[in-house]
């Protein structure tokens, strides 16, 4: 259901559509590569660790460790968004509607995201006719602490770009860096900017179709 954040179905989602792609006939199914950005930079690592079929990974400004992402949120909206997830939760056992909460805000306003770039960030890369709503059941954030992709990356077998950005505060870079060292064929490519810059780099582009031309035979 859209706006309820299940980090488990989205794995799902990722792996229904290789398991479909591989049915394929016009499709190799041995040249199969996940690409995410941002929150979905860390579920490739984690569905990949999962299947070694998987060609080649790129995890583009990845969310890798949620413990230095929630040292960034203030603490007043930590606990605010602590306590509504806690209702929502018990909600959900009663069978009400969802909490919402936003998902992105503007500095000393209350969302899940608040860092400087991140309102600006969004409104930049959302068209004016997106189906995506500025809210998450707030749930979530009771799943949030525990998710650390990083730990996945030394059990990736294929080749893993990661690329970061240097000055990522809604996705802080160190826990990235160590994702890209940690994966035995892992490359770290690093820019200096913050999190949603990347989406607006054509160098970035070419860095990951360099990479894919290289690394995967049916690119």
């Amino acid at each position: 259901p859209r706006q309820l954040l299940d980090i488990g179905r989205q794995h799902d989602d990722y792996r229904a559509v290789v398991h479909w792609a591989r049915q394929r006939d016009d499709i190799d199914p041995n040249g199969i590569v996940l690409w995410g950005s941002s929150f979905s930079g860390g579920h490739v690592l984690a569905v990949a660790a999962t299947d070694p079929r998987i060609a080649a990974v790129v995890s583009q400004a990845p969310f890798t460790d949620s413990l230095p992402t929630v040292r960034e949120m203030p603490v007043s909206n930590l606990l605010r968004a602590t306590a509504a997830a806690i209702r929502d939760r018990l909600g959900a056992a009663r069978g009400r509607d969802p909490i919402l909460i936003p998902a992105v805000a503007a500095p000393g306003s209350f969302a899940v995201m608040t860092a400087p770039d991140a309102l600006p960030g969004f409104e930049a890369i959302v068209g004016a006719r997106s189906l995506w709503r500025n809210e998450v059941a707030a749930r979530f954030v009771l799943t949030l602490p525990f998710y650390r992709p990083v730990r996945a990356a030394a059990r990736l077998s294929m080749p893993v770009l990661v690329c970061v950005c240097d000055e990522d505060t809604t996705t802080p870079p160190g826990s990235s860096i160590k994702a890209a060292h940690a994966a035995p064929r892992g490359e770290l490519r690093r820019y200096p900017y913050g999190h949603f810059a990347i989406y607006h780099d054509p160098q970035v582009k070419a860095d990951q179709v360099e990479f894919l031309r290289r690394v995967v035979k049916s690119a």
